[in-house]
């Protein structure tokens, strides 16, 4: 599978700035966002606003009709809040160039084509600042893909998957179904904040999944530098992240989520795992609504996977790879269906965990497995977890 060659933000122009400060400084009501599981103090970042509401003239712009953008292919991509990284849809197949202070808000529609990348940060030449960001729909192209929208001609077949980068502490929210076949991932910046961006998805609807992984290849994955957060703080209804996998295990076919350099990833939504969740380098905390899987992974090949929320279903759960990779049951799951591989590394339960599948250890390390239960709690392969 390819990948994006990581590059160094994009200045955005003195305008943008202007427009998004005037934007945030609309409003004072703060949210704090507690880093503790990452081992990073906390942040507080303002609620995200909308962004019709930074003047009259936009509010009448946005009630007349939602807008649909996507990032310029005249370049390698720019800031999410910044007109000049996006085209606007004119219909009838016509794409016109985004205006002063027009960029992706609520209620619209944002596609990331193929080889391209789209900040979610705000920052000039001098100035680094957290940005709070939302959009309805999102689509993010993946590797090679040539479909994408409704005869917009989005997605621009022979490039790498396009890929949507979070800055510490900022925050996209999602209000709508969304498809990811390409990457979302967190990225350094100079001036960090040292906090996790966050994807929030916020459903509005009591139908249809949220956000969706469909197609070979696509990834959410902590990248560089501070971790990411995928949650639903302000969700009427449950909202859901489904992975779908065509070989789960496999990273180029499964869809997948996983961590990289050492950073680390809470997952603080319901989760429908059909793909490959993997604490690769970096962990990986399983928090708040129930996980569910069915034919897709469970792995910790470096990093822990932290299950401190109850999991069900038939997925696999595998340790492998390297001695310090651990699979840590903080809550108590006891319907579970799949196998339990722990070819390497440790199998720690402090809470009952009992899987109707099978249990196998032992693998190519010679120090071996370890699979611990910390009492009074026990692991139960293969048996009977009424």
């Amino acid at each position: 599978m390819k990948t994006n060659t990581n590059q160094e933000q994009p200045a955005i122009s003195a305008a943008s700035v202007g427009a998004v400060a005037a934007r945030d400084s609309a409003h004072s009501e703060n949210r704090s966002v507690s880093q503790s599981r990452h081992g990073r103090g906390s942040a507080t970042r303002p609620l995200p606003v909308r962004w019709l509401w930074v003047a009259p003239t936009l509010v009448l712009a946005a009630a007349a009709s939602a807008e649909i953008y996507k990032v310029k292919e005249s370049g390698s991509g720019g800031h999410w809040n910044d007109y000049n990284t996006w085209k606007r849809y004119l219909g009838s197949g016509q794409w016109t160039d985004a205006g002063e202070g027009q960029f992706p808000g609520y209620q619209d529609t944002a596609y990331i084509p193929n080889g391209l990348s789209v900040w979610v940060a705000g920052a000039d030449s001098e100035n680094f600042f957290v940005t709070d960001e939302e959009v309805d729909h999102i689509y993010v192209c993946g590797d090679n893909e040539t479909a994408g929208g409704v005869n917009l001609d989005t997605c621009r077949g022979s490039y790498a998957a396009g890929e949507v980068n979070f800055s510490g502490c900022s925050s996209l929210t999602l209000f709508a179904d969304s498809v990811v076949n390409g990457k979302i991932s967190f990225e350094a910046v100079a001036d960090d904040c040292g906090g996790p961006g966050e994807l929030r998805i916020n459903r509005n609807s009591p139908t249809a999944l949220v956000l969706k992984i469909s197609g070979h290849g696509g990834v959410i994955r902590s990248a560089a530098h501070g971790g990411l957060i995928i949650s639903d703080p302000d969700s009427q209804y449950e909202a859901q992240l489904r992975i779908d996998g065509d070989d789960p295990g496999d990273l180029a076919e499964s869809m997948t989520i996983l961590t990289n350099n050492n950073q680390d990833m809470e997952i603080a939504i319901a989760l429908n795992n059909r793909g490959d969740v993997v604490a690769q380098s970096g962990d990986v905390y399983l928090t708040e609504h129930r996980k569910d899987g069915n034919s897709g992974h469970w792995r910790a090949t470096q990093g822990t996977l932290y299950v401190n929320y109850e999991v069900r279903g038939g997925a696999t759960w595998t340790v492998e790879e390297n001695a310090p990779a651990t699979i840590l049951f903080n809550a108590e799951c006891l319907r579970l269906s799949g196998d339990f591989h722990v070819k390497v590394g440790s199998l720690v339960a402090s809470a009952m965990v009992c899987t109707t599948g099978h249990g196998y250890h032992g693998g190519p390390d010679s120090s071996g497995p370890v699979i611990t239960a910390n009492p009074p709690y026990k692991i139960t392969f293969h048996g009977d977890c009424e």
